[in-house]
């Protein structure tokens, strides 16, 4: 599968260089592409800029401060018809001012749909957002009941399935929270947020019926 990575810091490189290592075509994309070069070269991964990463690849891993999301929707939502959009996102309202606020302080709205809004012309699937990225790093291609809970939601059942068996790639274990809005469920202040545990532990603290 070829995925672009839209934001190629921590979160963006960490998964760039595992889903390479998991046999994926990768592009990290940057308004500066040539600052890339080494570590697309450590990953044998194509570089360009953002919009050359949306037109290129079936997917695209968003790995930006939660900030950035609607400028970047606006720019680049016409190139992601149909796509699938992987939000990695997390709204903090001392980094990201008052749209991170809005989502924050409304119960009933996640991240998530902040970013399906932005991006209405895509399908968007919440995951990898809620470890850190050494966690990722350190979890990565285990197996069985050792595997790292990945949180996920989303409301197209094919494009969840396919982030499900990426996750599965990765020798990690995907948790289905259920519909896109359920992303609220493991975003910063929620008890999966960083909680870091193995499947098996998972199932009995968040329960096998998420609803």
């Amino acid at each position: 599968m070829k995925i672009g990575i839209i934001g190629s810091g921590m979160i963006g490189s960490t998964f760039g260089t595992l889903l390479g290592r998991a046999t994926h075509e990768i592009m990290f994309s940057s308004r500066h592409p040539d600052t890339l070069d080494e570590l697309a070269r450590d990953n044998k991964a194509l570089t360009g800029r953002v919009g050359d990463a949306c037109a290129w690849a079936d997917a695209v891993l968003l790995a930006v401060p939660f900030k950035s999301v609607e400028d970047l929707g606006k720019q680049y939502n016409n190139l992601l018809q149909g796509k699938l959009v992987i939000d990695a996102t997390n709204p903090y309202p001392d980094r990201d001012g008052e749209i991170a606020k809005q989502v924050v302080d409304n119960p009933y709205l996640s991240s998530a749909e902040v970013t399906q809004r932005s991006f209405s012309s895509a399908i968007v699937i919440k995951a990898f957002n809620a470890s850190y990225f050494k966690v990722f790093l350190s979890e990565a291609f285990k197996e069985g009941d050792a595997r790292l809970a990945v949180p996920i939601s989303g409301d197209d059942p094919t494009q969840k399935s396919i982030v499900m068996q990426l996750i599965e790639d990765l020798g990690m274990a995907p948790v289905d929270f259920g519909r896109l809005r359920n992303g609220k469920k493991f975003e910063p202040g929620t008890i999966p947020y960083n909680a870091n545990i193995p499947i098996k532990e998972a199932m009995q603290k968040w329960g096998i019926n998420l609803p």
